[in-house]
């Protein structure tokens, strides 16, 4: 068994987008052998203490590197029980969440209800800057750790199964493991295209002229829905870039600085949480807001979450169509369940291995969508094969946002003419 555990953490160490970064290999490991550590790409992958190593297999067992969550639901959204548009009734978790705070107001519910005794997310100590992941089981002390935090880490890594009542805010590639835990702890899944790396951050500061040490905060997703990314100095000056429509949004969009992983992931609405988290990105919807959330309510206990919040005040909601989520998020639907297959195909060509998955619970459609991933293969991986990638820190603000903007129109319009969003609302 040792010889099958070296020989998988040989292949992730050369082709590390085969790794989902969710770090459940480490939790596992009963000898303290694998850590996560990042890459010379900010990437974190798994690394095997080879002399620690008594070949038990437990990472293997949990390991997801070939294997892909492909179960075909009735919907796109996954099973759910009801759709909700949401919003905190608390001003303050509305204001600082990134689209209306719900999930912050839940967990504080949780905590004082005890539906929760302990809640596995991700603090990033005073800056927001690096996230780490933290057990708390005090209100004060998850109301420090809350807002966004697009720099991904892998927070399995801190998982541990003997806690009770415990909660854990996660993205699709975690839930997809925390789900089959033995004693399952509450998720809370976030809708995903991809995480980032590290390296984003290193990009808008060169891009800003800002000395990275002097950083003192890092917010996302501060002000308004949609919001800005909000960089806070030493000297207290901030710098304000819009979250939506920039060149932020342009760099983060061109997944130059994404976790290859997030390549070979077909999971978006995080499908294996109890209740899942997202923006609403819907044309007629009001900006300038205090935001709303996406919540899709998925399990029993889920539900029971939510109807005690409901009954508390704690947030208002009203039912939502799901024919308007699922066309709120075409592109990235498109992405995560038609024009991965080709992806995959890639990646199965370059491994020499062929990859567990149900073809056909994605969307066939056209040409599976060649050109697009082509795009971004050659934006995440092919480049940095090619040691390209230290040149996209000289691209100017302008080229870069053209460069994201013509491609994205181009896919918005092969979407819309060809009936994409007709043939997935199945």
């Amino acid at each position: 068994m040792k010889d099958k555990v070296i020989k998988r953490y040989d292949e992730i160490s050369k082709y590390n987008f085969l790794c989902k970064n969710c770090g459940m290999c480490s939790s596992k490991c009963p000898m303290g052998a694998i850590k996560m550590e990042k890459n010379q790409y900010s990437q974190y992958i798994p690394t095997l203490d080879f002399d620690r190593c008594i070949g038990c297999g437990k990472c293997l067992n949990v390991c997801r590197a070939l294997d892909f969550n492909t179960t075909k639901h009735k919907s796109l959204l996954g099973n759910y029980q009801y759709l909700l548009l949401a919003h905190s009734t608390d001003e303050k978790f509305r204001s600082s969440g990134s689209s209306g705070g719900v999930i912050s107001s839940l967990i504080n519910f949780g905590l004082k209800t005890s539906f929760f005794k302990n809640v596995l997310t991700l603090t990033c100590d005073d800056n927001c800057i690096q996230p780490k992941p933290v057990i708390v089981d005090k209100v004060s002390d998850y109301n420090k750790c809350s807002g966004s935090k697009y720099i991904s880490y892998p927070i399995c890594e801190a998982y541990n199964n003997k806690l009770e009542k415990l909660a854990v805010t996660a993205l699709p590639c975690c839930a997809n493991h925390l789900c089959n835990e033995s004693n399952r702890p509450f998720i809370f899944g976030l809708f995903c295209s991809k995480a980032f790396t590290y390296n984003l951050f290193e990009y808008v500061c060169k891009k800003e002229g800002i000395d990275i040490t002097q950083v003192r905060r890092l917010d996302f997703r501060a002000g308004k829905w949609p919001g800005n990314v909000e960089i806070t100095l030493n000297n207290n000056k901030k710098i304000t870039i819009p979250y939506n429509r920039s060149y932020f949004t342009a760099i983060s969009n061109s997944y130059f600085f994404t976790q290859a992983g997030c390549l070979f992931c077909d999971d978006y609405f995080c499908v294996e949480a109890d209740i899942s988290f997202g923006d609403p990105w819907f044309k007629d919807y009001k900006r300038g807001s205090d935001g709303d959330t996406v919540v899709i309510i998925r399990t029993e206990r889920g539900k029971k979450l939510i109807d005690e919040a409901l009954a508390a005040k704690i947030i208002d909601a009203e039912s939502i169509d799901e024919a308007r989520i699922i066309k709120g998020h075409a592109k990235e639907i498109y992405m995560k369940k038609t024009a991965i297959l080709s992806r995959i195909k890639w990646a199965e060509k370059l491994v020499g291995k062929k990859f567990k998955y149900n073809e056909n619970s994605f969307i066939s459609h056209g040409r599976n969508g060649s050109f697009f991933n082509s795009f971004f293969l050659f934006n995440n991986i092919i480049i940095k094969q090619k040691g390209w990638d230290k040149y996209v820190f000289k691209v100017p603000h302008f080229i870069m946002f053209m460069y994201r903007f013509v491609h994205a129109f181009i896919m918005q319009q092969y979407i819309k003419f060809s009936k994409y969003i007709l043939g997935i609302s199945r």
